[in-house]
């Protein structure tokens, strides 16, 4: 999808989530479209968001949007998971080649994602790809009501034959990543001090590589020190990993707000 397909899925999903005072998510959408649809959700009123893609640090996630006196957990599962796996005949009849397969005979990342596709499936109703066990396993994060169609059509992953069964999203294996939780309080919550608490540099360190265009808020460069951050913001600067804001854990005896951030080494 381009900027002008996504800016109005955004936009329709928001109106109905207006009119019908119940939650609406949009399809899969990659990372670069969050700040387009921070701006679009600006000036929403009664209104929240949050974006889901099956695991923290996922790449393609789904805007939920959902009125705002309803709890986080009384929001319905817009996400469903399956995992496929090669059978053992690879080990035994490799094929002769044609780009979907590595070199070691395994399929590559596109055939996995080629084989969702001949499923009769688009692109905005599959999420991120998890391969496991060097390749022969593929676990992908779905809209819930295309379950049923791929447990029925997808049958290859390139010339391989797969079995494919749906699981808990809460069993998606992402990559390991080196992570840091952290629970820290700001007097304020602006990025420069978000910033230097989430990377562990000083303040004056902070504002510096804001200033000088080194620091992404949202995977877009944010120059002012003073911007507001607020849940689900990821703060990223290059070689540095990236923190993001997972939640506000109230205020502490001094006033200070006290966050709950995740580093990503």
């Amino acid at each position: 999808m381009d900027e002008a397909q996504v800016t109005a899925m955004i936009t329709q999903t928001r109106q109905e989530a207006e009119a019908s005072q119940e939650p609406r998510a949009t399809d899969f959408l990659d990372p670069e479209y969050r700040p387009l649809a921070q701006s679009l959700l600006a000036g929403a009123t009664g209104l929240l968001y949050r974006w889901e893609g099956g695991y923290a640090g996922a790449s393609r996630c789904r805007l939920h949007i959902y009125p705002d006196y309803l709890p986080e957990e009384e929001l319905p599962p817009v996400l469903a998971a399956l995992e496929a796996t090669v059978g053992d005949a690879w080990r035994h009849d490799l094929p002769a080649g044609g780009g979907a397969e590595d070199v070691a005979g395994r399929p590559t990342a596109e055939a996995w994602r080629g084989g969702l596709l001949k499923a009769g499936v688009c692109e905005g109703k599959i999420g991120d790809l998890l391969l496991l066990n060097g390749g022969l396993t593929c676990q992908v994060v779905v809209v819930p009501d295309i379950v049923e169609q791929l447990r029925e059509r997808w049958r290859r992953a390139g010339p391989f034959e797969v079995e494919v069964h749906p699981i808990d999203v809460e069993a998606l294996s992402p990559p390991n990543q080196r992570r840091k939780e952290m629970r820290v309080s700001v007097a304020s919550l602006r990025l420069d001090a978000v910033a230097a608490l989430g990377f562990g540099h000083s303040r004056n360190r902070a504002v510096r590589d804001i200033r000088t265009a080194r620091v992404k808020l949202n995977w877009v460069v944010e120059e002012d020190p003073a911007h507001p951050v607020r849940v689900g913001d990821v703060i990223s600067i290059r070689g540095r990993g990236r923190v993001v804001v997972e939640g506000i854990e109230g205020a502490s005896k001094k006033g200070r707000t006290v966050l709950r951030l995740v580093r990503f080494l």
